[in-house]
């Protein structure tokens, strides 16, 4: 799950984003990744990976939350350096910019 400071990037990011498409955060659908795909097993969380590109496709706006933290499990530093080295964030980067532009792309 999201560290706190995870959380409260997030928190802040739906805050603006919900003002600036002036809708208010209860009509707000939000995918979170690391709760949406299984992380304990091996097979089935790789499939859900190679998914990834279709939710990022559909969502009208993508917030990268990448704050530096300590991850929970690994104990690795964890941040945009490390987000920009995993594949899949590139993918789903790549998806939702073409289909929608970089500018519903944001980065917390």
């Amino acid at each position: 799950p999201p560290d706190e400071r995870q959380l409260e990037c997030m928190r802040a990011a739906l805050k603006i984003r919900s003002e600036q498409m002036q809708l208010p955060m209860e009509r707000m659908y939000v995918w979170l990744d690391v709760l949406s795909i299984p992380q304990v097993h091996t097979e089935t969380k790789s499939l859900a990976v190679k998914s990834i590109y279709v939710y990022a496709t559909y969502a009208s706006s993508m917030v990268i939350i990448c704050p530096s933290s300590v991850h929970e499990h690994t104990h690795e530093e964890t941040g945009a350096e490390s987000y920009k080295r995993r594949v899949w964030c590139r993918v789903e980067q790549m998806a939702h910019a073409c289909r929608h532009g970089v500018e519903s792309m944001y980065v917390c």
